[in-house]
Formats: C-alpha cells, structure tokens, sequence
C-alpha cells in the first residue's frame, strides 16, 4: 500500500511511518522479530499491590504499549501489551478495549496468555513470504492502534 492510499484515511506522518514499517516487515527472516513500543503513550500500571492492610504501599511502573511482530513461516504474529482487563500489566478503558478489538486484535480468553493477539494472514497464507497485502494490512493496524486508540500525536513517539 502507498504512502498516498494510506493518507486518505491517517495523517501523512502516520502513513509514512506504515510504509517504513511495511518495508522492515518485508525484510523479515523466519523468526526474526520487530518490537514497537508507543513511549508517548506510557501508564502507571501497579507491579505491587499494596499488603499488610496497606502498611506496605504498592509499587507502581511506566507501562507502555508495545506491539512484537514476529514473522513465523509464512505467517507474522503480532502480539500487543495486554490490558488490565484480562490480566495483562496496562490499564485500559472499555473503550480502548473495544476499539482495539475493532481493529481486530483478539483478546485471548481464559488461556495463560496475557496480551491481545493478532496473526497476517488469519488463515492458511495463500502466498509466499512476503505477501505485500498481509503486510500493509499489519503495518496500518499497527499504525491505526497507536494513533487511534493510544492517542500518539506523532510517528516520533514510538520507539523501534
């Protein structure tokens, strides 16, 4: 996907940022990861809760999204800091929760997992590595969450 077709629908810096992202996915090898973390968008989450009827205060440390793209044959996974919600570290509201599975990222229920879940393609890959419209669809989600839902102003708080 361009820069120009993804501009119609983020900001130009968003849909640069999505085409930088999309190239570095190209170059994946087979197990080969890519980390993206929204510092602008960090959270006090609580490492401990406070005990012993509140005599020992709890803990508390920056949280910030962070979504790990691994590639995995011809399939990427992504998986995103899970929400408070469902047991993960980050405090989110309903609404980011909601607009997060509005972007398709899935929850992953009663299993151990504790982060939001997201595979390119969802089903069997139809094509070899790298199949360009899987990749354009996961750098405009990844784009999308950190824009939309996490509220970044710009490209520049995100760290790669």
């Amino acid at each position: 996907m361009s820069t120009s077709e993804r501009a119609d629908d983020l900001s130009a810096a968003w849909a640069a940022w999505a085409d930088m992202l999309e190239t570095r996915l190209t170059a994946l090898a087979d197990g080969e990861q890519v980390v993206v973390v929204a510092a602008g968008a960090a959270r006090k989450s609580v490492a401990r809760p406070n005990f012993l009827f509140g005599l020992i205060p709890a803990r508390y440390v920056d949280c910030a999204p962070t979504i790990t793209l691994i590639r995995r044959e011809d399939h990427l996974h992504g998986s995103l800091t899970g929400s408070e919600s469902f047991g993960g570290p980050l405090p989110m509201s309903p609404q980011e929760d909601a607009a997060l599975k509005a972007l398709s990222w899935r929850d992953p229920g009663s299993g151990f997992e504790r982060t939001w879940l997201r595979y390119w393609p969802d089903d069997v890959a139809l094509a070899p590595w790298p199949a360009s419209a899987n990749l354009a669809s996961c750098a405009d989600v990844v784009a999308r969450t950190f824009h939309e839902v996490y509220a970044v102003g710009s490209p520049e708080e995100v760290l790669s």
